[in-house]
């Protein structure tokens, strides 16, 4: 099996739990609808810690391509730092919803405020996750490439495209 594999198999999950997670918990919200809720915030718990494997797969992957031929540097880098910071906030998500279970029990009275302020924060991992996605699919993609984006990273590094 492809060192690789495992990471194309597990970055999906985060992007898709967190997707179904914060649509969840928006209706949940507008409907108060409590099972809803639960069901969202056990989705961001997981969505939370799938991401843990994605990204520490991630480092055998990068390894396994970054000497072929077609693979971005450049966009190989952005993806893993993007990578990190959305493992940082999907983890700070996912424990604002593993709170959020429990305020229903101990902290009723911040249950709502905890919800929105967990809404907040899986829709920032959520933009992080796609944003990561993104220049993850743009490693080996040429024709996803933004020359704009490249040029102005070659031009820092002292390269000239032309």
């Amino acid at each position: 099996m492809s060192p690789n594999y495992p990471h194309l198999l597990l970055n999906h999950l985060p992007l898709f739990s967190l997707a179904f997670g914060t649509i969840l918990l928006l209706i949940s919200i507008i409907k108060a609808n409590h099972t809803l809720r639960l069901t969202a915030l056990i989705t961001l718990v997981f969505g939370a810690l799938i991401t843990i494997p994605a990204v520490l797969s991630g480092d055998e992957a990068e390894h396994f391509v970054e000497d072929l031929a077609g693979v971005s540097e450049y966009y190989l880098h952005e993806h893993e730092e993007l990578g990190e910071v959305a493992l940082t906030v999907n983890l700070v998500a996912g424990s604002l919803a593993l709170l959020g279970l429990f305020a229903g029990t101990f902290l009723q009275q911040y249950q709502k405020f905890i919800d929105v302020i967990t809404l907040v924060a899986a829709i920032i991992g959520l933009a992080f996750t796609v944003i990561t996605a993104k220049h993850g699919g743009q490693i080996r993609r040429p024709e996803m490439w933004d020359p704009v984006e490249l040029k102005s990273q070659q031009a820092s590094n002292g390269f000239d495209m032309d």
